[in-house]
């Protein structure tokens, strides 16, 4: 396409999106305000246990849940379970000496693979962020934990001074998540 056709195309875009039906589920209150109209959020589901947050104390929180036979829900911003291990990198477990339960169980599973290796002080253990993420969601998956990534707790709904429902938004959209019980891992106190 030519320059002058672009800018002719451009500028007849410009007349008619300036005559285009202004959106109506918006109200202007001021100058940088806008207020939403009210709409209703689908449950999508119901569950006895919510976490939020799948760092290294969400992820633990949900695979313990889920192995108690709890319907468990694991909510996650990120791409991936193991939060700082994972998406930070860090891939270190510091102060693992005498440690018993799921992080024996972790460093145990991940010593099977070949880029894993206790550091010589004997207490810091090291391994391949990407070996923890497929373990973290195998152990979810043997849990039974339900787990949304890319979904970020934006509000909660409460009854009686309960927390009743989280919710959330991601590429689905506002979505509302009914739970009994709820953990708030997510290091910035986001449902909290």
């Amino acid at each position: 396409m030519e320059r002058r056709n672009f800018l002719k195309s451009g500028s007849l875009a410009l007349l008619l999106t300036a005559h285009w039906p202004k959106p109506t589920n918006f109200r202007s209150l001021k100058v940088d305000t806008l207020r939403e109209a009210a709409r209703d959020i689908s449950v999508i589901g119901e569950y006895d246990v919510i976490v939020t947050g799948a760092g290294p104390a969400g992820v633990s929180a949900a695979i313990e849940a889920g192995r108690t036979g709890a319907k468990t829900l694991l909510i996650e911003t990120h791409g991936c379970l193991g939060g700082v291990w994972t998406a930070g990198y860090l891939t270190w477990i510091l102060d693992n000496k005498n440690k018993p339960g799921l992080m024996q169980e972790i460093m145990q599973k991940l010593q099977s693979k070949p880029n894993a290796a206790t550091i010589p002080s004997g207490s810091t253990f090291s391994f391949d962020a990407e070996d923890m993420k497929l373990l973290l969601e195998e152990l979810c998956a043997e849990a039974k934990v339900d787990v949304l990534f890319f979904t970020r707790v934006v509000s909660a709904a409460q009854e009686k001074g309960r927390l009743t429902h989280v919710f959330t938004e991601s590429k689905s959209g506002r979505e509302a998540w009914k739970g009994k019980l709820f953990i708030d891992c997510t290091g910035d106190g986001d449902l909290a």
